[in-house]
């Protein structure tokens, strides 16, 4: 074989690997294309309705809370996760995904909760989403076994998708 030949047959290959590459990357790179656009359907319908806040709205919004914290305070040290199941038909998806994947962890001072009690819960419109200010009284439960019990408040964001849903919590800690 003469020496063109041989550098025809070495970049025969060559090209078509490249040319190869080149086409599976503009492929994978509009199939991603695609998933994304597919996805970012969903999180629109998470997006709150644009709405004029009426009375009636604060009021479901507080009962939305109220169950909402009824079940989230409601927490074994156990068993992690099994108290975020019963929060979604209060709160949107996005929420209840991020829960589910980083759950909160007991620790030596908290290893279970349960609501003792709701002593103030506010709500007020920041349209088009309201946001609910809940002092909570809950039971605390230490790994000895001690109980005893605490405030905490909770600042909450609520969106309207097909209801009041909790699209946001903000703990800010005990009231002196």
């Amino acid at each position: 074989m003469n020496k063109q030949k041989k550098r025809f047959l070495l970049w025969l290959p060559a090209v078509w690997i490249v040319a190869f590459g080149f086409w599976w990357f503009l492929a994978d790179h509009e199939q991603k294309k695609g998933v994304q656009s597919k996805t970012a359907a969903p999180s629109l319908q998470e997006e709150p309705v644009l709405t004029n806040i009426t009375p009636q709205d604060l009021n479901q919004a507080k009962q939305t809370v109220e169950r909402f914290l009824t079940v989230y305070l409601h927490y074994d040290g156990n068993q992690p996760t099994e108290y975020i199941e019963p929060t979604r038909p209060y709160v949107t998806e996005s929420w209840f995904n991020q829960q589910i994947q980083a759950p909160p962890r007991p620790t030596v001072e908290i290893q279970s909760t349960r609501l003792h009690q709701i002593s103030s819960n506010e709500c007020m419109k920041q349209e088009p989403l309201i946001e609910c200010s809940v002092v909570a009284i809950s039971e605390i439960i230490d790994r000895k076994g001690d109980r005893h019990l605490e405030e905490w408040t909770y600042d909450l964001m609520l969106g309207k998708t097909d209801n009041w849903r909790v699209q946001e919590v903000n703990v800010r800690g005990m009231v002196d």
